[in-house]
């Protein structure tokens, strides 16, 4: 599987709060498979499976896991084996909520996008993201126009004439 929207690698020797970037990322987008345990070899650009010797030797990034999400929800975690040795595989789902980190005392919003875990650090990044979530809808969005404007304009004119007591 190639690295996408919807799927990313990452070797064992990635830090938790690292790994918690791209699960932020699937959940905000449209989830995805994250596999911890499978290294890229840069040189020959291919991937190789260097999995968990033990399965309690992911229980960091399980912990960090937990601690994103309600026990249970929105991802589900479990293992690969081959050649004794484990991959953690997780599937996280999209979520309601927008999911966020606090990195360096700053809270942090990451999206997927392509490959990519893209960060929402603007403003009007993150209120796109509320829309996309249906966590706000344009019907809730005001305006700045005057009434004047409004009342007197040919479509109120023609709305007007066909409302029927």
């Amino acid at each position: 599987m190639d690295e996408d929207h919807g799927c990313d690698k990452k070797a064992i020797t990635i830090a938790p709060s690292k790994l918690l970037r791209t699960i932020c990322a699937f959940a905000n987008a449209d989830g995805g498979e994250l596999f911890v345990g499978i290294s890229e070899d840069k040189a020959n650009k291919s991937w190789r499976w260097e999995g968990f010797q033990d399965i309690e030797e992911a229980n960091g990034h399980l912990q960090a896991i937990n601690n994103l999400f309600d026990l249970g929800s929105e991802y589900n975690c479990s293992f690969l084996e081959y050649n004794k040795s484990f991959v953690l595989h997780i599937e996280v789902q999209k979520t309601q909520s927008i999911k966020s980190l606090i990195q360096d005392s700053k809270q942090k919003i990451y999206v997927r996008v392509g490959a990519r875990n893209d960060p929402h650090n603007t403003e009007e990044k993150i209120a796109r993201l509320r829309l996309n979530k249906g966590i706000h809808s344009f019907e809730e969005e005001t305006t700045n126009a005057d009434i004047e404007d409004i009342s007197q304009s040919e479509i109120m004119s023609v709305f007007s004439t066909q409302i029927t007591p």
